[in-house]
């Protein structure tokens, strides 16, 4: 839709900046509220708003600015759902099968990104990008139906809930007192900083260096999953 390679990178960073920005909130949203309705919430906005991209694209009435405020909304809902998602893994559990449960997590999540990534540009060059707007939208919804089905019981603290501002502020105390957590910070920033631009770029390397078209795209982006993992 865009020839500008300003546009193109501007995609990745509506889909990154709301982890960026409110991550550090939602993470106190998430201790001091229902963890289960925070995780609600977050795949309620997400569905809905790949189910209205979707419905734009099904009446072919898109535009490279819809694509990036629907980017956004998705990526706040998913930055909303994350960490209630996963500070849950401890009150679904056992306290002995958490390690066991994140290893598991961690591997479903790092083979997804691979053949996720390669199925999609599949699905683009032999169907079409309605469909794979729409199959994304159900990806949405079957963990929403599964939130909302489950109850899980939930370890109640007798410590009172802290207000907001003190919750963030205590978070980033933590954070600086910790060597370890620095440390993951400051490599997570680095590996971050030096292979960002070439993700963003990517589309364009793509179509205009390597004359190709989605199903390299998606094997391109599929070859990223494992190296992350590696580096993980």
């Amino acid at each position: 839709m865009s020839t500008s390679d300003l546009m193109v990178a501007v995609v990745l960073a509506s889909a990154t900046l709301p982890a960026f920005i409110f991550s550090a909130f939602i993470g106190a949203i998430a201790d001091n509220f229902s963890r289960r309705r925070v995780m609600f919430a977050g795949r309620c906005l997400m569905a809905v708003a790949s189910a209205m991209l979707t419905a734009f694209a099904a009446l072919s009435f898109v535009d490279p600015w819809m694509i990036l405020g629907f980017s956004f909304l998705v990526a706040s809902g998913a930055a909303l759902n994350d960490p209630a998602w996963q500070a849950s893994v401890s009150d679904i559990v056992d306290r002995r099968d958490v390690p066991a449960a994140v290893t598991l997590l961690s591997v479903g999540f790092n083979t997804v990104r691979t053949v996720g990534l390669a199925l999609g540009g599949i699905v683009v060059a032999s169907f079409g990008l309605l469909t794979a707007f729409a199959l994304t939208t159900l990806s949405y919804l079957v963990p929403l139906v599964t939130i909302w089905r489950c109850k899980w019981k939930v370890r109640t603290s007798p410590l009172l809930r802290e207000p907001m501002s003190t919750a963030n502020f205590d978070g980033l105390r933590f954070m600086a007192m910790s060597s370890a957590i620095k440390a993951v910070t400051a490599s997570r920033t680095l590996f971050g900083q030096a292979s960002i631009a070439i993700l963003a770029l990517l589309p364009l390397i793509v179509r205009d260096q390597l004359r190709g078209g989605p199903l390299a795209y998606g094997s391109l982006m599929a070859v990223r999953g494992p190296c992350i993992a590696t580096k993980q």
